[in-house]
């Protein structure tokens, strides 16, 4: 559980990864709004989302065109 900070930390992390590796962003609940965020901000920065995975994430927000695919997983009854 990342709270508000966890899309800063998900870009940062992504942002310093010197190999430049294939992103893939997985969140659950408020935790998935935050993926969908950090694949917004790295949107901006031009910077690919291989895959976006939401599970049982409430009012998802809109997908970004950077993301190449993206999967939501409803878990909960």
């Amino acid at each position: 559980d990342l709270r508000c900070v966890g899309d800063g930390w998900a870009v940062r992390r992504v942002l310093a990864d010197p190999a430049g590796g294939t992103v893939v962003l997985v969140g659950h609940s408020r935790g998935g709004r935050r993926a969908v965020l950090a694949a917004w901000r790295l949107a901006d920065l031009g910077v690919p989302v291989a895959l976006l995975v939401g599970v049982d994430v409430a009012f998802p927000a809109a997908i970004p065109g950077n993301v190449r695919r993206a999967v939501h997983l409803y878990r909960s009854g």
